[in-house]
Formats: C-alpha cells, sequence, structure tokens
C-alpha cells in the first residue's frame, strides 16, 4: 500500500534494499547506509542536528524579535555573511 494514496507528503513504500543489512557495518539499510540514495535515520539526525545548530545561532545573533517573521530573519542571517 502507498501511503500517499493518503497524504502526498509521505514517503513512497519501502523498497527492499533498505530493509538488506549492509555487509561492511553489519546495520540495516535504511538506519545508517548514505551510499544508495535513500532516506536514512542518520540522515535525518544530520538534518535536524544541522538545523538546529542554524536556528540557535540566529537566536543567539538576533535574539528573540517580537513582531518579526521567520522571513525576516533569513533576509537578516544571509547579509550578515
Amino acid at each position: 500500500m502507498d501511503a500517499r494514496k493518503f497524504d502526498p507528503r509521505l514517503r513512497p513504500p519501502v523498497e527492499p534494499i533498505e530493509l538488506e543489512v549492509d555487509p561492511e557495518t553489519g546495520i540495516k539499510n535504511y538506519i545508517a547506509n548514505e551510499n544508495l540514495g535513500i532516506a536514512t535515520s542518520v540522515g535525518y539526525v544530520k538534518f535536524s542536528f544541522t538545523r538546529s545548530i542554524h536556528f540557535g545561532r540566529l537566536y543567539t545573533r538576533y535574539g528573540i524579535i517580537s513582531g518579526v517573521s521567520p522571513q525576516s530573519i533569513f533576509f537578516l542571517s544571509s547579509k550578515a555573511r
């Protein structure tokens, strides 16, 4: 069953290669094998930490600015570089 039928933002069905074990690491591919071009748990954690660090830096640089949209903060941060 394709979950995208219910919500297009969801991922496509699981491919068999995602459930295979990587012989080099002994870990299932969907967890940590970033060489296959599939979504991985490790990739999501890296993305989440990178995003958190980015917003933490924005907060420490500009603080909470009342009434300012997030788009304005991105504009300010791009000008500060």
